[in-house]
């Protein structure tokens, strides 16, 4: 299952221009979104289901061989910094 792919394309539901893969992935790795994604980006951190996020960060972390919590706290900070409303992320930061 290509978590990943499935991510990009929930974060993108309604909006005009697309997240690639490829952008969430930088995302991701970086915490920076690319102008012109911060829709996306609210979407994937306050709505997108955290199964589907979690299989994200684990196939993530394992096609760059990094440890998986550099991209939680990564995705964490952006949800305190966006003052998410989704409890998930108090959890994780």
């Amino acid at each position: 299952m290509d978590f990943l792919k499935m991510t990009a394309s929930n974060a993108n539901t309604s909006y005009k221009t697309s997240m690639t893969v490829a952008d969430l992935e930088k995302f991701m790795l970086t915490g920076k979104a690319e102008p012109g994604s911060e829709g996306q980006v609210m979407h994937l951190i306050d709505e997108t289901p955290t199964s589907m996020v979690a299989g994200a960060v684990d196939q993530l972390a394992t096609k760059k061989n990094i440890d998986a919590q550099v991209i939680w706290k990564n995705l964490a900070q952006v949800a305190i910094e966006i003052k998410s409303p989704n409890k998930f992320w108090d959890a994780v930061g």
